[in-house]
């Protein structure tokens, strides 16, 4: 439990885009085995973060390896950012869709709880998405699910330009 609390942010300015770009790098193996086809739509928009690139990278890690491991026989992975512009700031908008397994409605609303698992395997112990949430909202962002059983997922992550990253989320 205090892992998933990840206290002590290293906040600096980082691009987005560049975090996807190493994170990618580091899974590109993974996606030739399972047969995954990427595409790569970043803007070039996207401005820099006030961030913990660190922390920001795990997130995208758990994500990106969540899509694959939803593709057992292979698929389509879509990464995209944008800029989203409202009133009030700018957010940087990060999606990561996959043509995977699909997750069940009745238990969309429990996937970023503790410990909760759809990995029958013994793959995992639920806590990857649990973090996940926890980083994103220390950034102040928001993190967005849509899927459909046998079509696939899709993760919708958006973090606002300007924010200071909490220390620790209670």
């Amino acid at each position: 439990l205090e892992f998933s609390r990840q206290s002590g942010a290293v906040t600096g300015e980082a691009n987005v885009n560049d975090i996807l770009e190493r994170t990618l790098f580091l899974i590109a193996h993974k996606l030739e085995l399972q047969d995954v086809r990427l595409t790569k739509d970043f803007s070039p928009d996207i401005p820099v973060l006030n961030c913990d690139a660190d922390q920001i990278q795990q997130a995208m890690l758990a994500l990106l390896i969540n899509a694959v491991e939803a593709m057992p026989e292979g698929g389509q992975l879509k990464v995209a950012t944008r800029l989203i512009t409202d009133d009030k700031d700018h957010q940087v908008q990060i999606e990561i869709a996959d043509t995977g397994v699909g997750i069940p409605a009745e238990v969309i609303d429990r996937l970023f709880e503790p410990f909760f698992t759809t990995k029958h395997d013994k793959k995992g112990v639920g806590l990857g998405l649990a973090v996940v949430y926890g980083i994103i909202r220390r950034h102040h962002g928001k993190i967005d699910v849509q899927s459909n059983v046998n079509e696939g997922t899709i993760f919708l992550i958006s973090l606002p330009e300007h924010s200071e990253v909490e220390q620790e989320l209670l």
